[in-house]
């Protein structure tokens, strides 16, 4: 009796998993996926129509397999896309590859039949030797790969929140009305200063927006560029016998960094070196460590660790030296609506009260991670169950560090954020997805 399995998202994370499932499972086996948006193989991300956004890690790390990381390469060269292993490709096109290699694994594994189904889940009920999935109707199946992908920013906590049902309020910059809805205006509020941001920045720069715009995160910290002018790199200087605390790894990378500004070296080279065993020093973290660093490095970690292109903080830059865009340091604490707009409190960096007035606030804080508070049936039927909860810091779901969140219930990618630290980019999904559909099959 052939062995079955649903895949609870058509995002990239389970995308991976079932090209995974595909090289590796020799038996029958059927794949019930199920996907809202009936985008399978691309997900949001990669759903962009626009040229501009660009994938932001070079062309020679992206492939969809650990073990082969000239896939993507040979790929683009295959159909005649004429990319550099240093080049940043359009999402759009990393889409397509994910699709084309999508449809040529299943006909070449027609042992593996996929079932897919353009709805959501909306509950998961946990049987003696298996699960039923409500959608559209009932499916029944042997295990569960929940793989949502990010859900989008959380709101502000602000003492007002019918802000938040205004048609000038968007809550994810991905929502196809935000762009044209906003480019006639005067000026806009962008909440969060990170690539979500720069996204925004860029989709404005090319549809010729006119107005001012105003950006406004805790830290007013920006992404750091792909490129530095300085071209060596440092050495491997990670010592894999040491358990690090916060502390001490604050205090490694500061000293690397001070020996590659006096050596002449890539600075962004030592956040490289030690990104491959971050997750080995986060398991390690007690709660308390992991809070220490949410306080204290969170922020500064994000700004080294996620780059954007050269082209894209050149356009920003533009931006600003044209006095159309401002970035302010400050924590907002209420918006109210007024006839035109909003008015936004926020305490800046001193602490002191601050207000400005906007006609549109679009949110890209970053995909909210906090299950206890997302607003989707799924995650709501899941908590009232039992089935999953929130880990320590809620940045994403309790689980194992191999994805197992119950016997034969399994996530990888975003919700693992908590666990791994390290879990929301492709290079790292991947070797989850390779491990996961192993396990799967043993399982």
């Amino acid at each position: 009796m052939s062995r079955s399995l649903a895949i609870i998202g058509g995002g990239l994370s389970g995308t991976l998993v079932t090209l995974n499932l595909l090289k590796v499972q020799q038996k029958t086996m059927r794949i019930v996926w199920f996907d809202r948006e009936n985008s399978f193989g691309r997900g949001l991300a990669y759903t962009t129509p626009h040229s501009w956004h660009l994938l932001n890690v070079p062309a020679s790390n992206m492939s969809l397999y650990p073990d082969e990381p000239g896939h993507f390469l040979n790929w683009l060269h295959a159909n005649d896309y004429n990319y550099k292993a240093s080049d940043f490709v359009p999402r759009s096109l990393y889409g397509t590859y994910a699709v084309a290699e999508l449809q040529a694994m299943t006909a070449n594994h027609p042992h593996i039949h996929i079932e897919y189904v353009p709805h959501a889940a909306t509950a998961i009920e946990k049987q003696e030797t298996s699960f039923l999935i409500t959608a559209d109707t009932t499916y029944a199946v042997d295990q569960v790969v929940y793989a949502p992908g990010n859900f989008a920013p959380a709101h502000p906590r602000t003492n007002h929140s019918d802000y938040i049902k205004h048609p000038h309020y968007f809550q994810n910059s991905f929502d196809p009305a935000c762009l044209p809805t906003v480019l006639n205006s005067h000026n806009l509020l962008i909440l969060g200063s990170g690539l979500t941001m720069i996204d925004m920045v860029l989709s404005l720069y090319h549809s010729h927006y006119k107005g001012r715009i105003t950006i406004i995160s805790p830290h007013g910290y920006l992404p750091q560029s792909h490129h530095q002018p300085l071209s060596g790199v440092v050495d491997d200087y990670v010592d894999m016998s040491q358990i690090l605390s916060p502390a001490k790894l604050l205090a490694i990378v500061n000293r690397e960094l001070k020996r590659a500004t006096r050596e002449a070296k890539n600075p962004m080279s030592v956040i490289d070196r030690i990104r491959p065993h971050i997750q080995r020093c986060w398991i390690n973290f007690t709660l308390a460590e992991k809070q220490q660093f949410l306080r204290h490095l969170r922020h500064k970690w994000g700004v080294a660790r996620h780059r954007a292109t050269p082209e894209s903080l050149t356009i920003l830059n533009t931006f600003r030296q044209n006095d159309r865009l401002h970035i302010l340091k400050g924590r907002i604490y209420d918006i109210e609506v007024l006839s035109g707009g909003f008015q936004v409190t926020y305490k800046d960096e001193n602490d002191r009260a601050q207000s400005l007035e906007t006609s549109y606030i679009i949110n890209c804080t970053g995909p909210g991670s906090d299950y206890t508070s997302l607003d989707d049936a799924l995650v709501k039927d899941l908590l009232q169950k039992g089935l999953i909860s929130a880990d320590g810091i809620r940045y994403g779901l309790q689980a194992e560090a191999d994805g197992t969140l119950a016997p034969g219930f399994y996530t990888l990618g975003p919700p693992l954020k908590g666990i791994l630290w390290e879990s929301t980019a492709i290079p790292e999904i991947r070797v989850q997805a390779h491990y996961l559909a192993l396990k799967i099959i043993q399982d």
